[in-house]
């Protein structure tokens, strides 16, 4: 009995030893759409992008019409758009009114 445990245990040991001597795998084990992912080159879709573009959220004039809607400008169109500023023109309570916002994050209002 003994002359056939031998052998089983010296195979368990070698194979132990053989699994610790495989080097490790350096993968994330994380897929998108079915691919691997890698982190090199570009890829357009895949986000967080690697070389630290983010896209600018700036106002838009869409945004600076539905911001003069909001606070109570009636019938807005578009006066001007320059690259800090965006005006805009329409009626309130009656009055020609002149409504300017910047072209940051959330159309901040300028006096």
């Amino acid at each position: 009995m003994f002359a056939m445990l031998k052998p089983a245990l010296a195979g368990a040991l070698l194979g132990l030893t053989a699994v610790v001597a495989v080097p490790a795998q350096a993968n994330d084990f994380h897929f998108r759409d079915h691919r691997p992912h890698v982190r090199f080159g570009v890829y357009y879709g895949d986000w967080p992008r690697y070389d630290h573009y983010r896209p600018r959220h700036r106002c838009t004039p869409e945004g600076a019409l539905y911001k003069a809607r909001r606070i109570g400008v009636h019938a807005p169109s578009i006066d001007y758009v320059s690259a800090h500023r965006i005006g805009v023109i329409g009626r309130s309570h009656g009055e020609f009114v002149s409504v300017t916002f910047g072209r940051a994050p959330g159309c901040p209002r300028f006096g």
